[in-house]
């Protein structure tokens, strides 16, 4: 399926990314799309569009593996901001929900 915009995508992507990723990985999704015809290769149209927007979207965002967010690469974030929702998951583990 072709996404004409971002409130089209997955969940998987919508809820993970921030906005400027998610218009990144859009973007290349759709050039993807359009270059390649289904039967072209070995797999999907929709395989390989998502393909080529991940691996856009990951030359530009990296992913804190301790909060697990996603911040463009190089750009300096608040490990303060970033320890505390790090120790809220923590505590959210041992609690449970409710």
């Amino acid at each position: 399926m072709r996404y004409k915009s971002r409130s089209e995508l997955p969940p998987t992507i919508r809820d993970v990314l921030p906005e400027r990723a998610q218009e990144l990985y859009l973007v290349a999704y759709q050039k993807a799309w359009d270059a390649y015809e289904e039967g072209q290769g070995y797999l999907s149209r929709d395989v390989m569009a998502h393909q080529q927007g991940w691996t856009a979207m990951q030359h530009a965002y990296e992913k804190d593996q301790g909060t697990g967010e996603w911040y463009p690469i190089g750009q300096e974030h608040d490990k303060k901001h970033e320890h505390q929702r790090f120790l809220a998951r923590l505590v959210g583990l041992f609690t449970g929900p409710g």
